[in-house]
């Protein structure tokens, strides 16, 4: 060194990346500044170094040099490491420009060191380090159910992973939603913060590679309505240090709340009386919930029974052909009964059946036992219904009514009353039970009987028409069923109304009186009617003709118009009658020996004018009216003496008397 000359001093060298933290991929670039001091002589040949070879955690290095006036470096540019010689000047300087990128997979400290060394130097005089942290990782991860029963409690396993360098103030945070967080096991650093989700503060997590695991609680929701929406988790951790990668530091979780409840129709049934009476039937609904959860919004529907009315309770209502009933929320083991009414007609469609099925809005895993069925049958309900043969009727004639009674329900009913109101204008009415029976029972007809279901019972009446010439003969017949007997009464009457016709005059034996003996008197009455359509003339000839047989003897005859007269054992009768005149001809006569134990028949002849020619050429002959055919003659039998009945003493005394008189009469004959 010349006298007088500075001594050439070491420049000043500075490193920055102007940045605290990188991660990796990020993009680096550092100023390297190598300055003379105005007080330093000229620098001349000094080195520059860097060996960013070196540094593992920087990939794609490149360099380049930018000096200032009096000052220059060769060479101006490079890759890698950085290897440069200066010249400066007093107070000049330059300045290099490194960019690089931190690598993928850097971890740790970026530690960087530039030097500067003097021409000829063995070691740097000046040295200048940067250092660059890589911040740690934080990721957290989540897990639970997938699906969970109502009111069930879901357990979530979260998981906090670190990687590289230490992280203070480490705090996971979790939103829930659908759900009640329960309280974390005592020792755990979690709690339920104020928004209803949990706070776990897990402070410093140290460098280097570390998990934390947390186990928290949610309750699902139970109750109605069922919960559409799932519950969910939401899971973030925070520190208070940069983190280079913050997309997987937030995680979520799932879960289904599922809604079953098991509903059960335990019983469906009809309330007695069964079958129903009196116009209503009452179905008892019995109904469980076996869970596990609870039935929303449960309804009963029931098929409204073919031809019934429905009659309540209010809170039903009619949809299309079912009763649609709501009873509400059920809870597990919640049970219930409903009970539904309806109106039955007195008539209705056997057998009566109806179905129900009980649903909510909860599903049901196991559908099998919501329904049931009932089957029943329509009340007791008694019919009558009659017929008359012939019709129309002549007089005298017989006249026959068919009853038909029937149960159409199908319920047995016992103690129903059938009964009959015979026509005034029949004589010698009887009557019988059963189809095609003989009448042989008296008046009246009123029999209690039971009737099975479908059961059908015939009675059968006859009777013969008085002597008349027109009307209507007026039948009821009724039953009645017993007391309380939900029962139409429309069809429980029958009336038969049987025309009687007659034309021209009929004659009708009135009856044969007397003791009806040997050797007695009887008298015989004949009643004769003109039916018209005119007035009877006395025209010529008998109008009326009877004659006696052997073993009786005619001793007179009368008429309360006309002329009666005898010839021998015949009676005659001559005169008119008008339209609806009638004339009464009686005819007397003994009974003759020998004769006890005969029958005697004989008819009446009747002469009539039915054209009104003044000529009575229609024949007809008399009619017993006490028998059924129209023309049948009039008998009685002479009778024996063992045959006579008790008689009391007056009777007795009489009898006396008369069998002393007939043996007087018998032994004057044979003295004649």
């Amino acid at each position: 060194m010349c006298p007088g000359q500075r001594p050439t001093q070491c420049p000043s060298i500075s490193k920055t990346d102007n940045r605290d933290t990188v991660c990796p991929g990020d993009a680096v670039t550092y100023e390297i500044t190598v300055s003379n001091d105005p007080s330093n002589a000229s620098v001349t040949g000094a080195t520059v170094v860097d060996d960013f070879s070196s540094i593992s955690q920087l990939q794609d290095v490149s360099w380049k040099c930018m000096p200032s006036d009096g000052a220059s470096c060769s060479p101006l540019s490079g890759s890698q490491d950085l290897r440069s010689t200066v010249n400066l000047q007093p107070g000049k300087e330059v300045t290099y420009e490194v960019k690089a990128r931190v690598g993928a997979q850097a971890t740790g400290t970026i530690t960087n060191q530039a030097s500067v060394t003097l021409s000829g130097a063995a070691s740097s005089c000046a040295q200048m380090t940067d250092t660059t942290k890589i911040p740690g990782d934080l990721a957290i991860e989540i897990g639970g159910p997938t699906q969970i029963p109502e009111g069930e409690v879901a357990t979530y396993a979260v998981g906090v992973s670190h990687s590289g360098a230490a992280m203070t103030g480490v705090q996971v945070t979790v939103e829930v939603t659908g759900g009640t967080p329960l309280p974390p096991a005592a020792g755990t650093p979690c709690v339920i913060n104020t928004q209803g989700g949990f706070t776990c503060n897990l402070g410093k997590l140290s460098a280097g590679s570390s998990s934390v695991p947390l186990e928290l609680k949610v309750q699902a929701p139970g109750g109605c309505p069922c919960p559409a929406a799932p519950i969910t988790l939401t899971a973030t951790v925070t520190a208070n240090d940069r983190e280079c990668d913050d997309s997987n530091n937030s995680a979520t979780a799932s879960t289904a709340v599922t809604c079953a409840a098991d509903l059960v129709l335990q019983s469906f049934t009809v309330v007695p009386p069964n079958p129903p009476q009196c116009g209503t039937i009452t179905y008892k609904i019995d109904y469980k919930n076996l869970g596990p959860g609870f039935a929303c919004g449960t309804f009963v529907e029931q098929s409204i029974p073919a031809g019934l009315t429905f009659v309540g309770p209010p809170s039903c209502q009619i949809v299309g052909s079912n009763v649609h009933c709501l009873v509400g929320d059920l809870p597990p083991n919640g049970m219930g009964t409903l009970q539904t009414s309806f109106g039955v007609p007195t008539v209705c469609q056997d057998p009566i059946d109806s179905n129900v099925k009980i649903s909510s809005t909860t599903p049901d895993p196991n559908p099998s036992n919501n329904g049931s069925a009932a089957e029943t049958h329509c009340p007791p309900n008694v019919r009558i219904t009659k017929t008359d043969n012939p019709d129309p009727v002549v007089p005298g004639q017989g006249l026959v009514y068919e009853i038909t009674v029937k149960n159409t329900g199908a319920a047995a009913v016992s103690g129903a009353v059938v009964e009959d109101d015979f026509p005034p204008e029949l004589r010698k009415v009887l009557w019988c039970r059963g189809a095609g029976c003989v009448p042989i029972l008296s008046p009246p007809l009123k029999d209690t009987i039971d009737l099975a279901a479908g059961e059908t019972r015939i009675y059968r009446l006859g009777g013969i028409v008085q002597p008349m010439c027109s009307g209507v003969l007026h039948n009821k017949a009724t039953i009645t069923p017993p007391a309380g007997v939900c029962d139409d009464p429309s069809d429980n009457q029958a009336m038969e109304d049987t025309h009687v016709v007659a034309t021209g005059v009929l004659a009708f034996c009135e009856g044969i009186s007397g003791p009806m003996l040997e050797m007695t008197p009887f008298t015989k009455t004949f009643l004769l009617i003109n039916c018209g359509p005119a007035n009877q003339a006395d025209n010529p000839g008998d109008e009326f003709k009877d004659t006696l047989p052997a073993g009786l003897t005619l001793t007179g005859a009368s008429a309360t118009s006309g002329v009666a007269s005898t010839s021998g054992n015949m009676a005659t009768w001559n005169g008119a009658i008008p339209v609806g005149g009638t004339v009464t001809i009686t005819m007397n006569g003994m009974i003759d020996p020998l004769t006890a134990g005969m029958t005697f028949c004989n008819q009446a002849t009747i002469a009539y004018d039915a054209d009104g020619d003044g000529t009575n050429e229609s024949i007809g002959f008399s009619d017993d009216p006490d028998e059924p055919g129209p023309a049948d003659p009039c008998c009685f039998r002479v009778l024996k003496i063992f045959e006579i009945p008790l008689l009391s003493g007056d009777g007795l005394a009489a009898l006396a008397l008369l069998l002393a008189a007939l043996a007087i009469m018998r032994l004057r004959r044979r003295s004649l």
